[in-house]
């Protein structure tokens, strides 16, 4: 009679110690996984304060700006002659610090024609036969 019993204690033991062994292996493995997704949250938060995003380093270009001829001139790309103009031909540009300035085709800025040194202003020429003063 007590070999009996002996053997019914250690076989619902065995079922409770393998549960409580299991129990130990995942926390063994969520353990390192939550220890690692900590520091990775801790080393993305340090990159961004020890490595703050750069502040006006980047250079937008200068968007064209409408002009009209004053006088006959050409627009050039390379040594090729690109286009004549005329006076007061409308045409978009964006001047450079030379005292050149870039033609586009359009107002998007996105389609070069080429480069003059002509006269050229912002507004628009007035007609030579108008009468001032009336």
């Amino acid at each position: 009679m007590l070999a009996g019993w002996h053997s019914e204690v250690s076989r619902s033991a065995v079922p409770t110690h393998l549960a409580r062994l299991r129990d130990r292996r995942g926390i063994i493995v969520l353990g390192p996984l939550i220890a690692f997704v900590v520091l990775l949250v801790i080393m993305v938060v340090a990159g961004k304060i020890l490595y703050p995003k750069p502040r006006g380093t980047y250079v937008t270009p200068p968007a064209p700006e409408l002009n009209y001829v004053v006088s006959p001139t050409e627009v050039y790309s390379g040594e090729r002659l690109a286009r004549r103009l005329r006076p007061g031909d409308a045409v978009w540009v964006v001047r450079l610090d030379n005292g050149a300035a870039v033609v586009f085709r359009d107002q998007s800025g996105r389609e070069v024609i080429g480069v003059t040194a002509g006269l050229l202003e912002s507004s628009r020429p007035r007609a030579r036969g108008s009468s001032q003063g009336s």
